[in-house]
């Protein structure tokens, strides 16, 4: 008997996805940092970015992918100085 073979490995699929998202589901499988900025949702296609120590709305974004990519550059030049 043949075994089938999925055409896409779990590294591909993960390889799609942002940085963000990546982390994300690791942390689902361990215990992953803190970051300090967040994407929420304020409405159907609109995000805000919110600083979580001081509670203070840093960006907005009319797409989702764009709301991370922004959180992960404040993530980064908080963490440069």
């Amino acid at each position: 008997m043949q075994q089938r073979v999925s055409q896409f490995s779990p590294e591909h699929e993960v390889s799609s996805i942002s940085g963000r998202a990546r982390l994300a589901l690791a942390t689902l499988e361990r215990s992953g940092p803190h970051y300090r900025f967040r994407v929420e949702p304020v409405s159907k296609g609109l995000f805000r970015i919110v600083d979580s120590r001081t509670e203070t709305v840093k960006g907005w974004r009319l797409s989702h992918m764009e709301a991370c990519m922004l959180a992960d550059q404040l993530e980064l030049s908080s963490r440069c100085g």
